[in-house]
């Protein structure tokens, strides 16, 4: 079974950089399916899903997060794209500390 920090390192590829015009994914649960079409319903994606569901609770994103909590840089489209990047960075060394 493909680990889910495989799953996310797919998605990372495909989420958009924050440069230029968008020519990928803004957000990372596109960017999971985009960079994981073979995958998109194995059990591990959903769980990955509900995972970063509850983080951002009660936002619906993560600009709605960002909003709502203390900021850490001015709120503009290029740095969110690097909070969501550096989040899933994170979070790979997260499943991968886990085994996952």
């Amino acid at each position: 079974m493909i680990k889910t920090s495989i799953i996310l390192r797919n998605a990372k590829k495909e989420l958009w950089d924050g440069k230029g015009h968008p020519n990928k994914s803004r957000f990372i649960c596109y960017a999971i399916e985009e960079g994981n079409p073979t995958f998109r319903h194995n059990g591990k994606v959903a769980a990955l899903y509900k995972e970063i569901a509850a983080r951002l609770y009660p936002y619906g994103s993560v600009d709605g997060w960002l909003q709502h909590n203390p900021k850490l840089f001015p709120l503009t489209l290029p740095n969110v794209q690097k909070y969501r990047h550096a989040w899933v960075d994170a979070l790979i060394a997260e499943y991968e500390a886990k085994g996952d």
